[in-house]
């Protein structure tokens, strides 16, 4: 029998790696390269049964061999880009793409691979002229489309990822990744509908897509849904069991719904998923979980913004009666008022010291401040009458306020009044512009006091100037430093009008006369749950919830009754 030719050995291992038999094709190269050891075509495809066995030491030594036998062979590079790219060597995954594209500068698969790689470096200029070539070479290229949406995206430019993404999916209409793209982009259009709609299609395509699901739960969550949110969860959770995400996002819809016991327990995970703002200590100091700690010594972080921190200090004193010793471990702007606030307690230490001069082995266990109110508040039939627990100077409200009365009259209704929350990522939508005031600012006889913090304080000069004149500014605070000041210009109000802010925690837990304008769907933190008109965490505060719709409607109408009521008192 004859002994097989080169390209005959080429042609049965290539049929043998199209058909998945892995092993034969790879005998079969050998035995090709046993007759030419530079032969480039066997080289560059054991580098890729290499690459997918994993042993990447190996492909990139045959791939490199390849490249010596054939430099202008443009795939050659290619497979080498993309077994650097799986193996994290990003930076040298793109030059080995550049080189594929100096072979053949048409190469659709490099101009794809080197974009999409620019993209996830956060390259995103350079990303975009190349999915832009890659367009010009070939306009019906659906994934070149998708890409550039997902740039415009990054950039900030929804209306034109929209139509980058709409593009590519009327190229392909079964492109699952353009309609989970599209879904994204309406919900952040709040366009939940629409949707909703791509994202059942994308499941609809790829049944066992957990993110999908998670997303799905995600949309439904945000429209008050929050029931129909579960079972997507659940489905997430099936498909993923070791992923956090799905876990921590139906823990924030359970203890939103007010479940609080099943929430915390899903929610305890936040710290492993993509859950932003968490921290955590490290070090082997363990966590606690609520068994006896009478004679044992605990350490306290908050893990998120001060809004929280002032929230969960309400366990604080509970806190104080389970331990034998704590130290809490608070923001600079909350150890005046905390420090005064809790000199009762004995057992507590407050520093403000950074996390890095932290000791954490000096103590028997941990706990971050959320988590107490998995151990405390298990249950909404666990919360005690609301109690004010945060002390402000007296001295400096009496002053703050005799200054207000000589300004304006002692005879005059002083309401402070905070629209904007600085939360990075939801701050827009949990703020109510100031323009949309106009209801309440309309009332006679009330002076409106700013206590706005950072840079929306200044949007009161883009009101109307008859607007302007009802709004009193106190200079003599610094509403950006320490939250002492702040809080002794809360107390001197009769009463606060705020959106979801630390104005309303700071307020609320000195226990003043507060409304918190509660936004509906993605904007609500699930502590003031789904329904309800009084917070069960402070007294004195009443929610006006804003409208499925978005509108403040029904809030202003009740807020304004009642303010005329007042003011009409004798």
């Amino acid at each position: 029998m004859p002994k097989p030719s080169l390209q005959q050995l080429l042609q049965a291992a290539v049929s043998q790696h199209q058909a998945g038999n892995l092993a034969e094709a790879e005998q079969l190269y050998h035995q090709a390269l046993e007759q030419d050891p530079n032969q480039p075509d066997a080289l560059n495809l054991l580098g890729v049964i290499a690459q997918h066995k994993g042993d990447l030491g190996q492909a990139l030594a045959l791939f490199d061999r390849a490249i010596a036998a054939a430099p202008t062979l443009a795939v050659i590079p290619f497979n080498k880009g993309n077994a650097l790219r799986d193996a994290g060597q990003h930076q040298d995954a793109l030059t080995a793409y550049e080189a594929a594209l100096n072979c053949d500068p048409r190469f659709q698969d490099a101009l794809l691979n080197l974009g999409v790689l620019l993209q996830e470096e956060g390259q995103i200029k350079p990303a975009l002229e190349h999915f832009n070539t890659l367009v010009q070479i070939n306009s019906g290229h659906h994934k070149a489309h998708y890409n550039i949406g997902k740039c415009f995206q990054a950039a900030g430019n929804i209306d034109k990822a929209l139509s980058a993404f709409q593009t590519a999916l009327g190229l392909n209409s079964n492109d699952h990744d353009a309609h989970f793209a599209i879904a994204n982009v309406y919900a952040d259009m709040t366009r939940y509908d629409d949707a909703i709609d791509h994202i059942k299609t994308a499941i609809n395509l790829k049944p066992n897509w957990a993110e999908a699901h998670t997303n799905l739960g995600n949309y439904l969550s945000d429209i008050d849904r929050h029931e129909d949110a579960l079972p997507f969860f659940d489905r997430a959770n099936e498909l993923e069991p070791n992923n956090p995400n799905a876990r921590v996002n139906r823990g924030l819809t359970l203890l939103t719904l007010g479940r609080l016991k099943e929430g915390w327990q899903d929610f305890s995970e936040r710290a492993q998923s993509d859950a932003p703002f968490y921290k955590t200590f490290k070090g082997d100091t363990p966590r606690w979980r609520g068994e006896s700690i009478t004679t044992k010594r605990i350490l306290v972080w908050n893990e998120q913004a001060l809004g929280e921190e002032i929230l969960f200090s309400s366990l604080l004193r509970e806190l104080s009666k389970a331990s034998g010793h704590c130290t809490l471990v608070c923001a600079p702007k909350l150890k005046t008022v905390f420090t005064r606030s809790f000199a009762d307690v004995t057992n507590l230490q407050i520093t403000d010291q950074p996390d890095r001069d932290i000791n954490v082995a000096e103590f028997d266990v941990q706990c971050s401040l959320v988590d107490l109110g998995q151990i405390f508040r298990p249950h909404l039939t666990e919360f005690p009458d609301a109690q004010p627990y945060l002390a402000w100077d007296e001295t400096l409200r009496s002053d703050l306020r005799a200054l207000l009365e000589e300004r304006f009259g002692a005879d005059q209704k002083f309401i402070g009044i905070s629209w904007a929350s600085a939360n990075p990522l939801i701050g827009d939508r949990k703020s109510v512009s100031l323009r949309d005031w106009k209801p309440l600012l309309s009332i006679p006889g009330v002076i409106f006091v700013n206590v706005q913090y950072g840079s929306a304080a200044n949007d009161v000069t883009a009101l109307p100037q008859e607007f302007q004149d009802k709004i009193a500014t106190v200079d003599l605070v610094n509403l950006n430093g320490d939250l002492n000041e702040t809080l002794a210009l809360l107390a001197a109000m009769d009463e606060v009008i705020t959106c979801s802010n630390t104005t309303a925690h700071l307020a609320g837990a000195a226990g003043l006369s507060t409304s918190v304008l509660v936004p509906s769907g993605r904007a609500r933190i699930w502590y003031w749950f789904s329904e309800g008109s009084q917070s069960p965490w402070y007294a004195n505060v009443g929610l006006a919830r804003q409208n499925t719709d978005g509108r403040w409607d029904a809030a202003w109408s009740t807020l304004s009754k009642r303010i005329q009521q007042s003011v009409a008192a004798p």
